[in-house]
């Protein structure tokens, strides 16, 4: 969780987030970190996301790895069915379906 959230910090800077984008295994992670059930990890990695999604230039390795990795639909489906509205992982997660939608 704190790993992720540093990254989510530092990928607001866009030349970082680009290098960040670039590492194939960091982005199959953090997909695969969307299956976990601790919620603050979940919150930071949809954040980190999101993050990178806004870049305008970067979001492309994301999106294409987002519809590779088969896991992600289930795993997203599970956070907004078991999450509720008292926690900024709700909004956080619609906010990056959004853009998932936009971009996609």
């Amino acid at each position: 969780e704190i790993c992720v959230g540093i990254l989510g910090n530092i990928a607001c800077f866009p030349d970082t987030c680009a290098t960040l984008s670039q590492n194939e295994d960091l982005g199959a992670v953090l997909l695969l970190l969307l299956g976990d059930a601790d919620p603050p990890t979940l919150l930071e990695t949809t954040r980190l996301l999101l993050t990178c999604l806004s870049h305008k230039d970067i979001c492309f390795p994301w999106l294409e790895r987002i519809r590779q990795h088969t896991s992600v639909c289930s795993s997203v489906s599970f956070i907004m069915s078991s999450s509720t509205n008292s926690t900024p992982l709700l909004p956080y997660t619609l906010h990056l379906l959004a853009f998932w939608f936009v971009k996609l």
